[in-house]
């Protein structure tokens, strides 16, 4: 049986899709990512409700369970950091949330290609610092970027393609204005088209 989102062998069976070993663990990853977001959350609510509890003498909260990681074996690579680093003030208000996702996808990209991982953090980068582009639209590329990132490890079944579509042409349009950023941007457009079987 054929993966679902790519032509190798599936090794596990995902809601109904075949998964290879590379997609299954890119989904593992996904859940331990929001796992761990799910453990930072609950534990910024349980100090809280201990000090709370502690004023009237209550004993502290017993803490809650959130699963543990799942553990899917990839093919090993040698880890590198490829955090994105944003200067804020060249870009404007950007929802951390969207840093947040750049970086877990790249990690999630890291894991099977630590080429493409780099050449994503330079282009954001790039268009972060980019002296040609505004703010807005520095703030709608990363955004837009973002957005077809986060489609990677969706299933190609739930991925809006005429979204996905329009967001690449937009891209497009946008960082023409600014060649060195356009030019990392032909390098990678195909890159992450394929990723998105697009």
């Amino acid at each position: 049986m054929k993966c679902s989102q790519c032509d190798k062998s599936a090794i596990t069976n995902l809601q109904g899709h075949p998964l290879c070993v590379e997609h299954a663990a890119m989904m593992a990853q996904v859940q331990n990512i929001q796992n761990d977001n799910i453990r930072l959350l609950m534990a910024q609510i349980e100090d809280d409700e201990n000090s709370i509890n502690a004023m009237f003498g209550l004993p502290p909260k017993r803490p809650m369970q959130i699963p543990a990681h799942q553990v899917i074996h990839a093919p090993q690579t040698t880890v590198n950091d490829y955090s994105i680093k944003i200067d804020r003030s060249t870009v404007g208000v950007l929802n951390t949330g969207i840093v947040s996702t750049i970086n877990a996808s790249v990690s999630l990209i890291q894991a099977t290609n630590q080429e493409h991982a780099e050449q994503i953090k330079n282009l954001i980068e790039a268009v972060s610092n980019s002296k040609k582009l505004s703010q807005e639209e520095k703030k709608d590329s990363i955004e837009q970027i973002s957005y077809l990132l986060s489609q990677i490890p969706v299933l190609t079944t739930q991925r809006n393609t005429s979204v996905i579509r329009t967001i690449f042409t937009s891209i497009e349009k946008t960082l023409a204005t600014s060649v060195d950023v356009y030019t990392l941007w032909k390098i990678l457009q195909p890159i992450i088209a394929t990723y998105l079987n697009s």
